[in-house]
């Protein structure tokens, strides 16, 4: 028997796995919860350009066979009911995937993602799809055919790129869960700069399949670092997402079956911390570092054994990342292209970058000598890493420069603290490194800045190593700040 109607507040805010307990119990029923978002979503989502495509009908006709499949004895899954949402670039039969680029206006997807399987099969509703910038290259939400994204704590700031549009939405109490994607940060900036929780899984773990629109002329099929993966506003909601997003697909070979070892279960006095608010020669704002130190003062408190140090990180971070971004974009583009995006992004994304646009000139004409060295300079590179994680572990570290930064042209320099500095320099420094390695990073909601806009920490783990970033992540969830919803929504 259903009990009293719960607030639209109450259940849009409610975490995905709460909602599923509730849907379950019979407390609520699907098709309210769903309606409860949409009308949610119709009252919002004009602000904030989140969410781009909305399937309103599919989605009630979903929630009504999820509440009558429940009266008949069937559970779907682990998120039966509950209304999720999916990047804009994943394929969904039926709709568009166009990446927010011209090139790829006319893409209508014939077949759902492996992935977006996978999350149907257990029980999820999709509302729609979320905003991301053109061809989810940068840190805002911005392209050719969407309205420009923006964030729920202060309008005129970025929501984070290129899952912004899902974190915009997951913040503002839009969706209950977002699938999105990590290839240079794509997950963790938005979380980061929305308050929310992500996960970057460990490289090639994660199918691919369906991940990404082609277009017709499209030879060939290499994609370095990215990951798909859950954004939410709680540790519990990104775990349930991965585990039903994680593992092999015969369409993905690359993706083997592993044994996830189980968390640990120790407690915070047992753990061995490792935090750093700087990966030199990139040093986090004031804000992030005070935050940061006061972190790793309470959980030392807590009995933690906590240091402040952290691997070497760039140049090499660099190198690999740029090497393998040139190889993977250079794959099918024309040599006269080729020639002129050097000097494209140099005037827009890496303005005042030239170190940066020399390795990327040089990567867009790798020979498979030099893509082979890319690869040697990542292996020496991660097994330092490996070795680090030896003696810890975890690693805190900043997520970007400071909280989000105002909506601009692309490329403007940006406020360092009093100074104006490069654009890219931001962001890409904290969290690229870590699609470059490959390794599993987690963000969450550290604390506020002074101008009430979130801020997040970054948890990188060895490889294989979700299943206790996780359990490591509830455990200082308690010295941390929380997701704390945006005023006005």
């Amino acid at each position: 028997m259903m009990t009293a109607p719960a607030s639209t507040s109450d259940i849009c805010y409610a975490t995905a796995t709460e909602l599923a307990q509730r849907i379950r119990d019979r407390e609520v029923s699907s098709a309210e919860v769903t309606e409860m978002f949409l009308t949610r979503i119709a009252s919002h989502n004009g602000k904030l350009n989140a969410i781009v495509q909305l399937f309103e009908q599919n989605a009630r006709s979903r929630a009504k066979e999820a509440d009558e499949a429940l009266a008949r004895g069937e559970n779907w899954g682990p998120l039966h009911g509950v209304p999720v949402t999916i990047k804009e670039m994943f394929l969904i039969a039926g709709t568009p995937s166009t990446l927010n680029s011209k090139r790829l206006r006319s893409f209508v997807a014939s077949e759902d993602a492996v992935l977006v399987k996978r999350i149907k099969a257990a029980g999820a509703i999709i509302l729609g799809k979320t905003n991301v910038p053109a061809n989810l290259q940068g840190y805002q939400c911005k392209g050719d055919i969407y309205p420009e994204g923006k964030n729920p704590y202060q309008l005129e700031c970025s929501p984070g790129g290129s899952t912004g549009g899902g974190a915009a939405a997951a913040a503002a109490g839009m969706t209950a869960l977002e699938l999105g994607a990590d290839g240079g940060g794509s997950l963790r900036v938005p979380a980061h700069f929305c308050g929310l929780f992500c996960l970057k899984p460990t490289d090639k773990t994660i199918v691919r399949y369906g991940g990404m629109p082609l277009p017709e002329e499209a030879r060939g099929f290499l994609v370095n670092m990215g990951q798909a993966g859950p954004l939410g506003r709680s540790v519990d909601d990104i775990e349930v997402l991965w585990t039903i997003i994680r593992g092999p697909d015969p369409s993905d070979f690359e993706v083997a079956p592993i044994d996830w070892r189980p968390a640990s279960g120790r407690s915070i006095d047992q753990l061995r911390i490792a935090w750093t608010d700087r990966f030199e020669p990139h040093v986090a704002g004031a804000e992030t570092r005070e935050l940061l130190a006061a972190l790793a003062a309470r959980i030392e408190r807590a009995g933690a054994r906590v240091q402040k140090t952290a691997p070497a990180i760039h140049p090499p971070a660099d190198d690999v990342f740029v090497q393998l971004l040139g190889a993977m974009l250079g794959q099918d583009m024309p040599w006269l292209l080729r020639k002129i995006f050097p000097r494209f992004v140099a005037r827009g994304l890496l303005k005042g970058q030239p170190n940066i646009v020399r390795l990327l000139r040089r990567a867009l004409k790798m020979n498979t000598q030099d893509y082979a060295a890319a690869l040697g300079i990542k292996r020496a590179w991660v097994e330092d890493i490996e070795r680090f994680f030896g003696n810890h572990d975890v690693l805190l570290a900043p997520v970007s420069f400071g909280p989000a930064f105002k909506r601009c042209k692309e490329g403007s320099a940006l406020d360092f603290d009093g100074k104006m500095g490069p654009y890219n320099n931001y962001c890409q420094p904290y969290v690229t490194p870590f699609n470059a390695s490959g390794h599993p990073a987690l963000v969450m909601p550290l604390g506020i800045s002074k101008d009430g806009l979130p801020i997040g920490v970054q948890l990188i783990g060895p490889y294989w190593s979700e299943p206790e970033l996780l359990h490591i992540a509830r455990q200082l969830a308690p010295l941390t700040r929380g997701f704390v919803a945006p005023r006005g929504f």
